[in-house]
């Protein structure tokens, strides 16, 4: 749990706007120290400069389009199982709904997963991802959306375990072994987790789904500051810093 909430802290302050106003705050801290004051109000005004420049829709979408895999069509030729990476998963209310439990990210995600069983209903329904505290494992809640829509107990199966990608993909290797899947997941994340299964024995198709990326032309109104483009940028920081760590480490 620890080296959980470790890797949770140290990347939130590495995504925009934290990593913006931190540098901000150190710039004011040499502002008040009455020293180097031509460079720190030269740290401040670029600190806050970049911070508006990544609330505007419009200079992001070229980085998200070429991040995200692009839409590929399936088959389940082969296929051992069809496997739905997790997310955001909230508190178990009694009596609501599945998708009151499930975050955007995993409802997208669960969503295609369901999709995929429906059209392959032989292949086994795979759903992956723990969770810490007191909050359900996606995987059981994106389960309990998938039976209420009409699938199968017996098709469907749970890893409650896994806290990362690379634990959802040695978890998903030990079950299966060397084996071929069709994975699902946010289309910015996908290029990834493909790495990881594949370095863990398994052949991966990619279903991506949660797309952030908008392939219409821009208009006026996407150069206007809006605080969503910092929610964006915070997830295309997460895959780029996971990128660059899965070149060094290969996990």
């Amino acid at each position: 749990m620890l080296e959980f909430f470790l890797r949770k802290l140290i990347s939130s302050l590495l995504y925009p706007p934290t990593f913006c106003l931190v540098i901000a705050l150190l710039g004011w801290i040499l502002l008040l120290g009455g020293r180097f004051t031509r460079i720190a109000k030269g740290v401040i005004g670029a600190s806050l400069i970049t911070l508006l420049l990544l609330s505007i829709p419009a200079l992001q979408k070229p980085a998200i389009r070429l991040l995200e895999a692009s839409g590929t069509k399936t088959s389940a030729e082969n296929i051992d199982a069809i496997v739905v990476l997790g997310a955001g998963v909230y508190e178990w209310e009694d009596g609501a709904p599945a998708t009151k439990n499930l975050g955007a990210t995993s409802l997208s995600r669960a969503i295609e997963g369901i999709r995929l069983a429906k059209k392959y209903p032989e292949t086994p329904l795979i759903f992956t991802g723990g969770t810490i505290g007191d909050r359900p494992a996606s995987s059981a809640s994106m389960a309990d959306l998938a039976i209420d829509l009409g699938i199968p107990e017996e098709q469907i199966i749970t890893f409650n375990s896994p806290t990362s990608t690379w634990e959802e993909a040695q978890r998903t290797s030990a079950e299966l072994g060397t084996s071929k899947v069709i994975l699902v997941s946010s289309a910015l994340h996908l290029p990834r987790a493909i790495l990881l299964f594949e370095k863990s024995g398994i052949s991966a198709s990619p279903s991506p789904t949660d797309y952030l990326s908008d392939p219409s032309p821009s208009d006026i109104l996407d150069f206007l500051p809006n605080a969503g483009a910092w929610l964006t940028w915070q997830r295309a920081f997460h895959e780029i810093y996971g990128r660059i760590w899965f070149k060094f480490t290969k996990a």
